[in-house]
Order: structure tokens, then sequence, then C-alpha cells
């Protein structure tokens, strides 16, 4: 194993460490009764993470304005990850307490059932397609 393998192992370990803190933070903020916004606070944050597709492509091409974000944009790509991973647990906690009060009073049951099951249906789609991109990303290191 040489150097740069290992220092892209470390680097990798770091970053999903603090996407995993920062995600949990968010979740946890959610749910305290002194974290809740209202529903177009809530609608706009949400939909305003969209910048994050924008911001991935500029981490992943390495395409980073030198005046902006310096030489190698390593602060703004851990930045960027823990404002994304912050906003995903804190938007997702959020969403997922509100909208059971959305439904009509016989589908509330339902609607918590289902935000359940498509929460964890999600985290286990993307383990699983993360585990099978692996070989991919492995394959192109250098």
């Amino acid at each position: 194993m040489t150097n740069v393998d290992l220092r892209i192992g470390w680097t990798m370990l770091i970053y999903i460490f603090l996407f995993n803190i920062f995600d949990t933070v968010g979740r946890w903020l959610g749910g305290q009764p002194f974290g809740m916004l209202s529903d177009m606070v809530l609608f706009v944050l949400t939909y305003s993470r969209v910048i994050f597709i924008a911001t991935a492509f500029l981490v992943d091409y390495s395409v980073s304005p030198q005046w902006l974000f310096g030489a190698t944009a390593d602060w703004f790509k851990i930045t960027n990850m823990i404002l994304f991973a912050f906003t995903n647990g804190y938007c997702s906690t959020l969403c997922a307490i509100k909208s059971p009060s959305r439904a009509p009073e016989d589908s509330k049951e339902v609607v918590g059932t289902f935000v359940g099951v498509f929460i964890t249906t999600g985290i286990v789609l993307g383990s699983l397609v993360a585990l099978g991109l692996s070989p991919l990303v492995k394959g192109n290191d250098k």
C-alpha cells in the first residue's frame, strides 16, 4: 500500500465520520422543540438544497475559482459536505415529523408508517448503491 492509497483511505474515513456526526446533529436539532421551523421556511430550505448538485460537481471535477476557494479547496470540500450532512439530517427529520400532520385524520398513522419505511428503504438502497459503486471508484484511483 502506497502513501497515496493510505492518504485517500484516511481522507474518505474522515469524510464519512464528519458526515455521520453532522447528519446526527441535524437530526437531533430537528427533533427538538426549539429547532422547529415554519412550513414555508422548511419548504424553502429543503428545495434550496439543490445547490449541492452544483457544489458536488465543483468538488468532483476539481473546478474551483482560485480566487474564491484557494489552490486545493479542501476547506470548501469539508464545509460543503458538513452543510450537506447537517441539512440532510435536519430537513429530513422535520419533514418526517410534519408530514403526518398534513394528512387527513384517518390517514395519519399510515403516513407515519410510510415515512419510516421509506426513510429506512432509502438508507438501505443508498448503502447498496455505494457498495456497488465502490469497485468502480477503487478502479479509478491513480
